[in-house]
Formats: C-alpha cells, structure tokens, sequence
C-alpha cells in the first residue's frame, strides 16, 4: 500500500471509529505501529486536527470527501454485500440493496463506468436458501436482544427434541451456509442454528 493510500486510510479510520490506538491503526494497516507514529506524525505536521484521549481522534472530518472509493473498493462493497450470510436473510438482503445503490449514485462518473463494466463480468451465486420472513423476524429480535444484552428464552426444536432454554445472547455467527447465536449458559458458550429455533422471548 502507498503511504498516500495509508494515510487516507488511517484519516477514515480515525473517522469511523473511536479511541483508535498505534497497535490497532497498526494492525488494520498491516504495517509496524512505528510506521504508524510516523503517519500521525505526518498528519499532525500537514495541520491535520488528531489528538490522542484514550486512543487517536479526530477533531473534525470536514477537510475529508465524504466518498473516495476506488472501483477495486466498489466491488469488494458489491461482492460482501453480494454474499451468503447477507443474501440469506431477508433484511439483510433488502438493506444491502439499498446500500449499494446509496454508494453507486454517488459515485463520479469515470468510476461508476469502470465499475459498472468489471462488474456484469462478476456473477455471484449464493448457495444457502433464503430465509423466509419467519427467520428475518428471528434474525432482527436476536439481533437486538444482543445489542440491548438483554437475557431471553428461546424454544428450539429439533426431529428428536423440543427444550426450551435460557441465555445471554452474544453474538449472531455464520458458519458453513448456517446462521448461529451465540449464547452464554452458565458463563459457557454454546451455538443454536437459526433454523431450529421455533420463537425467542424475554426472560
């Protein structure tokens, strides 16, 4: 990476998220944090308003465009928001729809052509089946349940048993064409696959 396409990295970092330290700008980077102290460095030197409370900040992001996206950028964004664990749940699908055509009507015109053309030679095919609205539903009270980290019941089904059981949900994981919460049962995490959970409640 150029240290001009690196520093315009760490300037959006700095943007997007909060308390930011060397080790963290470092590992996102992929370079040593020296060469992060540098950067700053020569950030700070070009009169670019960062200052450290607990990690790196910025004072402010008007200076920044608001897009800069290559088309390579573009169609990473495409084919992440093109993908299984986002094709496979209703809301997701709907959100990333919208998302991608907030992105492209942005987009300068030299870049959405360039884009536009590499793009219908890419064909993405999810394989997992999509969710229909009784799992989206799921999805979004888990989802939320996680982030309120509120305590919940949910009823799990399977061919050979029906429990019903209590958590802290954690985390919503997708591994092997499968969607999973992560749940904490007596400070031990266990998985439940979307699909065999029949209903979530409160505890």
């Amino acid at each position: 990476m150029a240290k001009s396409d690196r520093l315009l990295l760490i300037l959006n970092l700095l943007r997007s998220r909060r308390n930011l330290k060397a080790s963290g700008l470092a590992n996102e980077c992929e370079v040593s944090e020296r060469t992060i102290y540098r950067d700053i460095q020569a950030l700070s030197q070009a009169r670019v308003p960062i200052y450290f409370d607990h990690g790196y900040r910025l004072l402010t992001d008007a200076f920044l465009p608001p897009l800069n996206f290559t088309v390579d950028e573009l169609l990473t964004v495409y084919l992440g928001l093109s993908s299984d664990p986002v094709q496979s749940v209703n809301c997701l699908r709907k959100s990333a729809k919208q998302v991608l055509a907030k992105i492209e009507s942005l987009m300068p015109e030299k870049i959405k052509a360039d884009y536009q053309k590499t793009k219908e030679r890419i064909t993405v095919q999810p394989e997992k089946k999509r969710s229909q609205k009784g799992e989206a539903l799921m999805f979004e009270l888990l989802r939320q349940a996680i982030s309120q980290e509120k305590k919940i019941k949910l009823h799990c089904v399977s061919a050979h048993s029906s429990n019903v059981i209590e958590l802290v949900p954690k985390a919503l994981v997708y591994q092997k064409g499968n969607w999973y919460l992560a749940g904490e049962i007596q400070k031990k995490t266990r998985y439940f696959r979307l699909d065999m959970i029949k209903s979530v409640s409160l505890s």
